[in-house]
């Protein structure tokens, strides 16, 4: 999973999220391909996409991150409760 930040000029960062899989400096490699037209740029990810004017972009972000997996739906075992023996002293004397 990889998160792209874009930071243009004016201070209005785009912070897109994409379920892509591929190697880190490949993916950042066609990210970088933006730059190259004049007019605007296309930038599809997996759940969306985003129209950039390349002229206004400083520059471009790629993290790779780790996907967040839902515990939620794992059974929980129940915790069994440990039985304590308490001793006390009973000797009147």
């Amino acid at each position: 999973m990889k998160l792209i930040t874009i930071f243009q000029d004016g201070g209005q960062n785009i912070i897109i999220n994409d379920n892509d899989n591929s190697n880190l400096q490949e993916y950042s490699k066609n990210i970088s391909s933006l730059l190259e037209f004049s007019n605007i740029s296309i930038l599809h990810a997996s759940n969306s996409s985003t129209i950039l004017r390349p002229s206004k972009i400083l520059s471009i972000h790629v993290d790779k991150i780790q996907e967040i997996t839902n515990t939620n739906d794992e059974k929980e075992e129940p915790k069994q409760e440990e039985q304590i023996d308490i001793i006390t002293d009973t000797d009147g004397d």
